[in-house]
């Protein structure tokens, strides 16, 4: 109040009322010449102001993911007033909005064109068209990341009969650091897991198999997810390759030379190892021979040199294994014989 010593005075309407409020009023009339009298006359009265925030908005605790569930609104109708209606905006932001005609709208998070961006929404408590108030909801929203998937090589070659070998990969992306779920599943022809040793790992064992009748290829996906991220795939070949069969062939065996005949050389050969393979020689002795010694030069090749004896009491056999191997192929063995005969 103002000027409380007149019949006309000004109310003051206050400002940010936690709730409505009732103000009461005497009125006392008496004579200016007579104030200690009890000739005077008075009245009371009453004056309630209405809350002007009839609704109250919490914005939802940090960010949502672009395309995520829906979800009403946090807002509260304070209920000091009848007849009120709801008004929501701005008119361009609606479209993410349902449920329009009450206090708690439901959102839905859209697809984002880019990685952040906040909405910010206005609800205006209107009785009989006055605006009397009401309270704003910013919604921050983030665009879903997309998880990376590397893996150190996508397509394996091994040949049947390798050491068996970890696929290796790796995830990344997601907002902050988030626990990965790893899948691996057969792909194309391959059906099962079964060569590996945790499909639910990032890197599991690929058990190589011993033996395959022809080239085998296992394809697998890995699929990588996370929560609020957009799965991750990498597609890993692994082509078992059948190793091919090496021949060795020694067109002079067995070899028949006298005491005292010229060194000769053995002349042997290996084929069928895969182009540009390089053959592994290795010569041992084999039944009663128990070394190599008799063969004088090029014991790491296909060709040996034989130093005949000079003399010999009787017939001498000499026997010989020539081992070839070579990568991609499968080892071959040639039984070589070599007779020293005694001159009659």
């Amino acid at each position: 109040m103002t000027a409380t010593d007149r019949q006309n005075v000004s109310f003051k309407v206050p400002s940010d009322l936690p709730r409505e409020t009732q103000y009461n009023f005497q009125f006392s009339v008496f004579r200016a010449s007579e104030p200690d009298t009890d000739n005077y006359d008075e009245t009371g009265f009453r004056i309630t102001v209405n809350n002007l925030d009839p609704v109250e908005c919490n914005d939802p605790p940090g960010f949502v993911y672009e395309e995520s569930p829906p979800f009403a609104f946090d807002c509260t109708d304070k209920g000091t007033l009848s007849g009120v209606t709801w008004e929501w905006g701005p008119p361009s932001l609606l479209t993410h909005l349902m449920h329009t005609d009450g206090v708690t709208p439901t959102f839905t998070p859209p697809e984002l064109p880019t990685p952040y961006e906040k909405f910010t929404y206005t609800v205006t408590a209107r009785v009989n068209g006055a605006d009397i108030g009401g309270s704003e909801v910013t919604v921050q929203v983030l665009a879903t990341p997309q998880i990376r998937v590397e893996c150190d090589n996508p397509f394996y070659n091994p040949y049947e009969g390798a050491d068996d070998f970890v696929l290796d990969c790796s995830a990344s992306g997601g907002h902050g650091g988030p626990d990965y779920d790893y899948v691996w599943t057969g792909r194309g022809s391959t059906t099962n897991t079964d060569k590996l040793s945790d499909p639910s790992r990032r890197n599991p064992t690929f058990y190589v198999p011993d033996n395959v009748d022809a080239d085998q290829t296992y394809e697998y996906t890995l699929t990588v997810s996370a929560e609020n991220a957009v799965d991750g795939i990498f597609n890993v070949t692994v082509k078992v390759l059948n190793k091919s069969d090496i021949i060795v062939t020694c067109p002079g065996n067995p070899y028949s030379k006298y005491e005292g005949e010229d060194d000769f050389d053995l002349d042997c050969s290996a084929t069928g190892a895969p182009e540009d393979s390089e053959y592994d020689y290795v010569w041992t002795g084999r039944g009663s021979t128990t070394n190599t010694n008799k063969l004088i030069a090029g014991t790491d090749g296909p060709t040996p040199t034989f130093d005949v004896p000079g003399e010999v009491d009787s017939d001498e056999t000499y026997e010989y294994t020539l081992t070839v191997s070579a990568e991609g192929a499968k080892d071959d063995v040639a039984n070589v014989t070599v007779t020293v005969k005694n001159k009659p």
